[in-house]
């Protein structure tokens, strides 16, 4: 019997552990709704967890809230659930029969396309046959359903032919005429396919295919093409486009073409956001939402100031309290929270093996966002934790030395930002309780932590905190993925040397308003190079290019060494 294919979705495994034991007849309804809900779904849709065991079971449980499950990940994953349960009922082949074999000639096309198009929906059982063997059998309802609803696709992989060896052959010669005019193998492909009316995928993939067996049979390879660019590169390409250097040097450096290097950094991208550690709710899909909590002006106005250099200066201005309005702290907290789960969905989303640059893009914009309102809430509880900080630890922060004050002010900052995080708007409420309370548990920790104070000498003035003593950015540590998020703290120290064009579009990238004070209408908070293309009137390109300029005007960078470049 060839084994049962892995489920990737951790609901569906759970709900195949606990069917698998199912009585047969159970077992046979709940193939009956598999297939069902497989033609209902919408790939670009999302959908909670406990709406999906309903439709499969038919019983509606009580369950913890639990992130909702994209569509396309559903339909991959609803076929293979379905020869689990098919098997463990241990059906019998129905007359007649309809395999893989069967269908794949109906259709016209190969077995791998009824591959694929089981992970687009198109539900099979695993059944026995008259000899006791496993086969895969698809119902004939099922196939009429589903090519109905698909049907533009499955007549386009009927129309698809194999490229003959005639054709391959000149697609060689082609593409050594292509490099030795200076081509990438992307490029050639592209050209090719076009000549060939073949896919530019499958021109590439003969290309490279051409180029691994001649280095393996040390041959002479056309490209030289050498698979992935490494992780260590990808970070140092990564780590350098943000100091503004443009993929097309670094991939000159490197030896590769700038798609491997661009592919390489946007895998890293990706895969530093499935750190994170993100809310989740049930819902809609976040692309089919409109208005709502993002679109109020305390959401988008009123953001990205920065934090006072000075600590004195900063204490004092704590004591100048004023409290915060509920109407502002509950639009941000909302606003804050909707935007990290746009952004956990999305995350569950990226392709592993090509992440869409886009979809980074709008991810990374949108948890920029939200560490700009969170930095805003913290700034207007700054006072609540300075009086929280000297009430625990009976002391004026101003009478301290300069490291113990400094050690106070940080690790309450840090508390306020934490209890920021798992403050839920929709559960009522307002901020200052849950902020006090962790900075008085952290307070407390560290007194019990820290060394004694020690005694002045008689007739020695107490200790008096003097100007000058340093305070990093605090707006930059609101958020854990700020530490790669937000670029080197000298790009916006040197707005004077960037260029007013630059200026403007790094200001609406990076929600920076002091760049481009009112010289644009759309609010200044974080935006997708999208969206400043359409407020601008340019195109994502070169928006991506004129930030990484601004970078290089802002930090001092050589021009020579980062001519040329795309996105």
């Amino acid at each position: 019997m060839p084994p049962l294919p892995r489920i990737s979705l951790p609901a569906l495994v759970r709900l195949a552990e606990e069917l698998r034991f199912a009585p047969r007849d159970a077992l046979l309804r709940d193939l009956d709704r598999i297939e069902g809900l497989a033609l209902e779904l919408d790939a670009d849709g999302s959908y909670p967890e406990e709406w999906v065991v309903f439709r499969v079971t038919g019983f509606r449980a009580d369950a913890p809230e639990s992130a909702p499950i994209a569509g396309a990940a559903l339909l991959r994953d609803l076929s293979a659930l379905a020869e689990r349960l098919s098997a463990a009922a241990r059906l019998e082949a129905p007359d007649p029969l309809l395999t893989l074999d069967d269908l794949a000639a109906r259709w016209n096309v190969s077995r791998k396309t009824i591959e694929r198009l089981r992970r687009r929906g198109l539900v099979a059982r695993r059944v026995l046959d008259g000899a006791g063997r496993s086969r895969l059998s698809f119902s004939p309802a099922v196939v009429d359903a589903f090519a109905s609803s698909h049907r533009e696709e499955i007549d386009r992989a009927a129309s698809f032919s194999r490229t003959p060896s005639v054709v391959r052959a000149r697609v060689l010669r082609g593409a050594r005429l292509y490099r030795a005019a200076g081509l990438s193998l992307n490029q050639a492909a592209q050209r090719l396919a076009r000549r060939y009316g073949r896919s530019h995928e499958a021109i590439r993939q003969q290309l490279i295919r051409n180029d691994q067996e001649a280095i393996a049979g040390d041959g002479s390879p056309i490209f030289g093409w050498r698979g992935p660019v490494r992780a260590s590169r990808a970070h140092g390409a990564l780590a350098r486009i943000a100091q503004g250097t443009e993929p097309r040097a670094i991939a000159r450096r490197l030896g590769r073409s700038p798609g491997a290097v661009r592919r390489a950094v946007n895998v890293l991208r990706a895969e530093r956001l499935r750190t994170l550690t993100l809310p989740t709710r049930a819902g809609a899909c976040p692309d089919t939402l409109t208005g709502g909590v993002l679109d109020t002006s305390h959401a988008s106005e009123g953001l990205g100031g920065l934090g006072q250099a000075d600590l004195l200066e900063f204490i004092r201005a704590a004591r100048r309290r004023e409290v915060p309005l509920g109407v502002v702290e509950r639009a941000r907290a909302a606003a804050s929270r909707e935007l990290l789960w746009r952004a956990g969905v999305w995350i569950r989303g990226l392709d592993r093996a090509s992440p869409s640059p886009h979809a980074l893009d709008r991810i990374e914009t949108s948890l920029r966002w939200s560490a700009r309102l969170v930095a805003e809430l913290l700034r207007s509880h700054i006072p609540l934790i300075i009086e929280t900080i000297e009430a625990r630890a009976s002391l004026r922060l101003d009478e301290q030395r300069a490291a113990r004050a400094l050690q106070l002010v940080e690790l309450g900052l840090e508390a306020g930002a934490r209890a920021i995080e798992a403050f839920d708007p929709a559960k009522g409420g307002r901020l200052a309780a849950p902020i006090s309370m962790l900075v008085t548990r952290e307070v407390a920790r560290w007194l019990r932590a820290a060394p004694p104070m020690e005694a002045e000498p008689a007739g020695r003035a107490a200790p008096r905190l003097t100007p000058g003593v340093p305070l990093l950015d605090w707006t930059r540590r609101v958020a854990t993925w700020q530490e790669w998020l937000e670029p080197d703290p000298g790009v916006r120290a040197g707005a004077d040397r960037v260029g007013q064009e630059a200026r403007v579009a790094v200001s609406l990238r990076h929600g920076w308003p002091e760049w481009s004070p009112g010289t644009n209408a759309a609010p200044v908070r974080p935006h997708t190079c999208a969206e400043i293309a359409a407020l601008l009137g340019l195109t994502p390109t070169a928006v991506a290019r004129l930030e990484r300029r601004a970078l290089r005007e802002a930090l001092g960078s050589r021009p020579e060494t980062h001519t040329g470049g795309s996105n």
